[in-house]
């Protein structure tokens, strides 16, 4: 049986004329195959929080997206429905993944030896399940005029804070 993916993208995307340029014409060399479609944002958005919609058509959606310090597993991957769509949105709802999750969560802040331990058995059952492929990264600078001062961003603290703080010298 052949792999088929249905990709939901959008117009005057660059990320989505690349992988139609790059990614697409691969696959196929392995046997699969990628069927692109492109609809508005909004209903791309529907169709990956899988509201506004009888039956979810598309499994591959490119969007952007910042990376948070801290992250919740544990929601991420609950198998309630309630998080479905939320946290949850990849409405994976695997026992054995929420398990190792919430077992992360009860991890003593100071047992970093036993979070690593955690963080390799989620890792692999991630990994085994593959909700996500990840196809892209992207890196985040600031630049700004030297006589800005006072500017300070970081992983924790980004610039919607750090230029509020931040004064113009002549």
């Amino acid at each position: 049986m052949p792999l088929v993916i249905e990709w939901a993208n959008t117009a005057n995307n660059p990320v989505s004329d690349l992988i139609s340029a790059m990614l697409v014409p691969e696959v196929k060399k392995v046997g699969m195959q990628i069927n692109g479609t492109t609809v508005d944002f909004a209903v791309l958005l529907d169709h990956l929080y899988k509201e506004n919609i009888d039956k979810p058509v598309y499994g591959m959606f490119n969007l952007g997206t910042g990376f948070a310090t801290t992250q919740a597993y544990w929601y991420y991957y609950s198998t309630d429905p309630e998080y479905f769509g939320t946290y949850n949105t990849n409405f994976i709802a695997d026992k054995e993944l929420e398990s190792i999750a919430l077992d992360m969560k009860r991890t003593d802040p100071t047992d970093l030896a036993g979070w690593a331990e955690k963080w390799i058995r989620f890792e692999k059952r991630w990994n085994y399940l593959l909700p996500d492929i990840p196809l892209y990264s992207d890196m985040y600078h600031d630049f700004y005029n030297p006589r800005i001062v006072g500017y300070e961003s970081s992983s924790t603290w980004d610039w919607r804070y750090a230029i509020i703080r931040a004064s113009v010298t002549k």
